[in-house]
């Protein structure tokens, strides 16, 4: 039975989810076993992963559902929402980390990594489980082109560099008795955590407060309604994301002589060609008269 790319997408985030799960659940028994704070990190990392799936998850099931009476606009802002307050988890998380780390250099007693081939054992666990998280996203992505998924399979490949470390910080307190390098790889991967959160509150801020696209997109937009010879302008561009979703509007002024068919017909080119370098956009265009002007001034604010 071919699934379709709906269904694909669906079944992308169950599987991530489940194998989430049993990483976090590897790296609990090793974090107990070894006493390791690398791997403590390197939990946290996990638990984020889970935080960012469930999420995407949820956003994919939401951004699905067309817009209803009460959300004429769609669904897609619940996801910058679900960001912004992961965002602020994820730094309190990694801080928390920083601060057991730090503890360690004042008691190496407590610094002490036992069981190190066990430890080793569950982040081989989780690096192999990861690759099939990976391998699976990369088909869905080839197949629905979805920006979510390939979102989180670029998070996914970085997870491999975290578990990498944990391994050389756990060996390398082991076997080289000392154990002040477990705390620095887990101030590291702590670091790379609080980074992530970082990014991650900077871009739910800006899709909170309504920031414009990027200048590269802008420009996409300004020059397909420049070159456009069917038109005589346009003015007041703006533009939005909500989620992952870009939201593009303007107006378009056409010459008085047209018919509400033909302006009808041109708009839908204009629509056409944006989507085509901007997928899944939501394009607002207000036809207006161009009143007779000689000269054509084309203004995006």
């Amino acid at each position: 039975m071919c699934l379709t790319n709906n269904q694909l997408m669906k079944l992308s985030t169950y599987i991530t989810i489940i194998g989430v799960l049993a990483i976090i659940l590897a790296k609990t028994y090793g974090w107990f076993l070894t006493n390791s704070v690398t791997i403590l990190a390197s939990l946290v990392d996990s638990l984020l992963d889970i935080c960012v799936s469930a999420m995407n998850m949820l956003t994919v099931h939401y951004a699905l559902q067309p817009p209803d009476r009460e959300h004429r606009f769609g669904h897609e802002k619940a996801e910058d929402i679900a960001v912004f307050c992961e965002s602020i988890f994820f730094a309190l998380s990694g801080c928390f980390v920083i601060y057991s780390a730090l503890s360690r250099f004042f008691n190496l007693e407590e610094a002490l990594v036992r069981a190190t081939n066990e430890g080793v054992i569950v982040l081989l666990f989780s690096i192999v489980v990861t690759l099939i998280i990976v391998l699976f996203q990369f088909y869905v992505i080839k197949r629905s082109n979805s920006s979510i998924i390939k979102a989180d399979s670029i998070h996914y490949i970085s997870d491999f560099l975290t578990n990498i470390a944990a391994i050389i910080g756990i060996i390398l307190a082991q076997h080289l008795d000392l154990p002040i390098l477990d705390s620095i790889m887990a101030i590291m991967i702590a670091f790379y955590i609080i980074y992530n959160a970082i990014k991650m509150f900077n871009r739910a801020f800006k899709n909170l407060m309504d920031h414009e696209l990027d200048e590269k997109d802008r420009q996409i937009i300004i020059e397909i309604l420049k070159n456009n010879k069917k038109t005589q302008g346009f003015h007041d561009l703006k533009t939005r994301y909500a989620g992952n979703k870009p939201f593009i509007q303007f107006h378009l002024e056409f010459e008085n002589t047209l018919t509400i068919m033909e302006v009808h017909e041109i708009s839908e080119e204009v629509e056409h060609q944006i989507l085509s370098k901007i997928p899944n956009a939501e394009i607002f265009i207000h036809q207006d008269p161009a009143d007779g002007q000689e000269e054509i001034v084309y203004t995006d604010v």
